[in-house]
C-alpha cells in the first residue's frame, strides 16, 4: 500500500504542478485582474471536480498507480471510490480563489481580509440593501 500512495502522490504532484505553471503562465502573459484570477481558479476548480474530470483522472491513476501496487486487482476496485472522495475536497482546496496561493496576494486581489466588497457583492449577500 505504501508503493501505492508514494504513486499516487507523485501523479497528483505532477499534476498540481503543471496545473499552476498553467495558471501562472496565463496571468504572466497579460495584465490579469482580481476577477480574471478568480474566474480562471474557480473554473478549473470546476472542471476539476466535474464527473467528466474526475473519470479520467481515476482513469489515468488506474494505469499509472494500480500496476505497481501490491494487490492490482484491490487498487482497481477501490481506487475509483476513493479518488472520487479525495477530488472533491482536494481540488477545490487547492484551486481556492480566497487563498493565498491562488488570488489572494497583494499584486492580484490584495492581500487577505484588505480587499474591500463591491456594491454588487453586497447586494448578493443583502438582497434588501439599496
Amino acid at each position: 500500500m505504501g508503493t501505492v500512495l508514494h504513486n499516487l502522490s507523485s501523479v497528483i504532484m505532477k499534476l498540481i504542478i503543471a496545473l499552476s505553471c498553467l495558471l501562472a503562465v496565463a496571468s504572466a502573459t497579460s495584465e490579469a485582474t482580481c476577477e480574471d484570477c478568480q474566474a480562471v481558479v474557480m473554473t478549473l476548480s470546476a472542471y476539476l471536480s466535474s464527473e467528466e474530470s474526475v473519470g479520467r483522472q481515476v482513469e489515468v491513476l488506474l494505469a499509472e498507480v494500480c500496476p505497481q501496487a501490491e494487490s492490482p486487482e484491490d487498487c482497481v476496485e477501490q481506487l475509483p471510490a476513493f479518488w472520487g472522495r479525495i477530488a472533491m475536497v482536494l481540488w477545490p482546496g487547492y484551486f481556492n480563489p480566497d487563498a493565498e496561493w491562488m488570488c489572494a496576494t497583494e499584486d492580484v486581489c490584495g492581500a487577505p481580509g484588505t480587499r474591500g466588497m463591491t456594491c454588487d457583492e453586497c447586494r448578493r449577500w443583502n438582497p434588501r440593501g439599496h
